[in-house]
């Protein structure tokens, strides 16, 4: 929400090293980073392969584990490597997220893909797109 372009390139350093790390591990490269008032709280990675479940995204993993440290009026992002889908939307929505940013857009299951994206929640996407792009693809 007319945040600054190098302060969202800040949290997606984080993302894309955990979506390297993801890569690495033979999983797909996606990654994401929780902030809360400006700060990294947690981060994390897709696990889907490690734990054969459909059910674990990078989004899924930082919000579960950082959501006890949203307080009514914090200033909560959900940074991703890839555009999140429409669970992990509905997800951050609970959490109490105020903003989504992303790097690669997601054109399967995006938000955007799917024409919706809530009116009062900041999202933007591109952000160092082709970095996230090339840990994705």
């Amino acid at each position: 929400m007319g945040r600054p372009l190098r302060e969202l390139e800040r949290y997606m350093e984080a993302a894309l090293e955990e979506a390297q790390a993801a890569r690495d591990a033979g999983e797909l490269g996606i990654g994401a980073a929780f902030v809360v008032d400006r700060e990294i709280v947690v981060v994390g990675r897709s696990r889907i392969v490690e734990r054969g479940s459909a059910l674990a995204h990078a989004e899924l993993d930082v919000l579960s584990r950082g959501e006890q440290l949203v307080r009514q009026g914090s200033d909560a992002i959900l940074v991703a490597t890839v555009e999140p889908c429409l669970m992990c939307l509905g997800a951050a929505l609970r959490v109490g997220v105020t903003e989504i940013a992303f790097g690669a857009p997601n054109p399967r299951a995006g938000m955007r893909q799917l024409g919706y994206v809530p009116p009062d929640l900041g999202y933007t996407g591109g952000v160092l797109e082709s970095r996230a792009i090339a840990l994705f693809g």
